[in-house]
Order: C-alpha cells, then structure tokens, then sequence
C-alpha cells in the first residue's frame, strides 16, 4: 500500500514537472542565431556540429575532427550557449536571433524513440524512460503508440511532445526556418551557406529489427494520424 502510495506521488510530481516543460535553446549569442532542440531529429549531429562550429571559432586556424571531439566538450559548450524558455519568451529573450530547428514525420520520429529507448535500451541495460507511462521493455510498438496516444502533450516526455510546440506559439511561427530530418542534408546546407556551419556528421542512428515497427499496422497508423494531426497538417506529412 505504502508502496502505492509513493509511486503515486512520485508519477505527479513528474508530470508537474513535465507540464512546466521549457525548451532547450542553443543561444549563440555573437553570431545571432538560436537552435530549439527537438529531440529525436538529428539532435545529436546537430549538437556536434555546433560544437565544432563553436570550438573553430574559439581557437580561429584550428580545426577539430568529429571523431575527436568529446563528449565534455559538447557539454561545455551546450552549457555555455543554453537557455531553457517557454515558446513564448523565446523572441523576447533572442529578439535579433536567426531561430531554426528541425522536425521529423511523427510516425518515423516514434519508430526511432521505440527503437532507440526500448529495444536498444534493452541490450545496453539502461533504465525504463517511459515506465511513469506504464512502458515497459516488453510493451510491442503497438502498444506503446496505444499509450502514447492518449497522452496529452502536457504531460508528453519530450521525446513524443508534439513538434509544432517547438515552432507555433498561438498563431505565431516563432522560427525563421524549420528544416525537415528527410531533408536533412539538404536543409542544413541552406545553414551552412548563411552562418557558415560545418558538415553534419551521422550520429545516433538507430537500427530497425521489427517488422512491426517498420511495418506499422492500420490501427497504429490512425491513432498516429490522431494524436498528431497538427504536427500532420502544420508541417506538411502524409500518413
């Protein structure tokens, strides 16, 4: 009972938590732009290549291979530019900024997270993210989409938030641009061309075994077409 009792507390004390729930802004204030970070879409090349935009920049005729660079040091720089806003400060607090991120077809963007923080989080034996949801290890996508979908996006992990939270505050499009993980490359070199960004490196990439995740069903498909039928419309996907 007791037992009960503190699962309880603990469960609202995360959702309260996850209902104040800001975004992770990289601020680079000398060079007036600003990166939302939305996870599940290439955060981690993204991260690295501001990291070695920032390290090139700090130590200028040096230059800073990928595959070098540490894990401290992204940190450390990550720490240095972050800011952590609601949408609705983010134009007030970067006025002048150049505001960019990136989204990722809903469905595609659940595959991953269900691969990556459940099956591959399996093999690592890393804790259950998704356990204050009733998420489990054993739980087939299918089900975790069940869930998911009944989740409201004030209480979302930011790993299945809605993506136009990232970008629409009320009526307002607070980004200058908004790139498209399909389009990465493609997106990132319009960056590129204007701030003078490095290369994005291939980090993260998750491996797909099941055919029912790769393969989703009729049912998965609907509920997805339902819980993100803004991020559908806003941003442009089909089902």
């Amino acid at each position: 009972m007791m037992s009960n009792i503190a699962n309880l507390i603990r469960h609202r004390r995360k959702f309260a938590k996850l209902s104040k729930k800001r975004l992770h802004l990289w601020d680079l204030k000398q060079y007036k732009v600003c990166y939302i970070q939305n996870y599940k879409v290439a955060t981690r090349s993204i991260r690295l290549s501001l990291a070695k935009f920032l390290l090139e920049n700090d130590t200028p005729n040096s230059k800073f291979d990928y595959d070098l660079i540490t894990d401290d040091q992204i940190e450390a720089k990550d720490n240095a530019t972050k800011l952590f806003k609601h949408i609705h400060e983010v134009r007030s607090v970067c006025p002048e900024h150049f505001v960019f991120t990136f989204v990722r077809h809903p469905l595609a963007r659940l595959q991953s997270c269900y691969i990556q923080k459940l099956l591959d989080a399996t093999e690592a034996n890393a804790s259950d993210r998704f356990s204050i949801y009733g998420i489990d290890r054993n739980t087939t996508f299918e089900r975790f989409v069940e869930i998911i979908a009944k989740v409201p996006d004030k209480h979302a992990d930011r790993h299945f938030r809605s993506q136009h939270l990232l970008v629409n505050d009320g009526d307002r499009t607070i980004c200058d641009f908004v790139g498209k993980f399909e389009n990465l490359h493609n997106d990132w070199r319009q960056l590129q061309e204007r701030f003078g960004f490095p290369d994005l490196p291939h980090r993260n990439k998750s491996r797909q075994r099941d055919s029912s995740v790769t393969a989703p069903s009729a049912n998965i498909k609907r509920l997805i077409a339902q819980r993100y039928a803004r991020d559908l419309d806003i941003f442009n996907y089909q089902l």
